[in-house]
């Protein structure tokens, strides 16, 4: 596979979350655009094996907190976007604790609790 490859876009593809087990095999990747696809959480474990990631989008896709749980092996990861997605209040506590994360856009996010 492109083991050289730095970005990946797959923006309103017809890309599932099975779909993603070769796109683990470039281990460079630095960034991925998966926003507008069916990409669920089961996906996202196919993910956590790309630790040089450093932003992802995930704009309206099926992703949950159970999904974000990959993410926490995602050590360089800087900014993520989980817009119009059905992450809540328990994958947000687990993204706090991630350090490099510099922006997190939760907005429209379908679980959040409102205070």
């Amino acid at each position: 596979m492109m083991t050289d490859l730095k970005t990946l876009v797959l923006r309103d593809t017809a890309v599932q979350g099975a779909g993603l087990k070769n796109v683990a095999a470039a281990k460079g990747l630095e960034r991925i655009d998966l926003s507008e696809t069916q990409v669920d959480d089961a996906g996202l474990a196919h993910l956590a094996s790309l630790v040089k990631l450093k932003r992802l989008n995930l704009w309206f896709t099926k992703v949950t907190d159970l999904g974000v749980l990959h993410l926490s092996k995602m050590k360089e990861l800087e900014w993520l976007n989980l817009e119009e997605t059905d992450v809540g209040d328990k994958g947000v506590s687990e993204l706090l604790g991630h350090s490099r994360l510099r922006t997190l856009n939760l907005s429209r996010t379908r679980s959040l609790t409102q205070h």
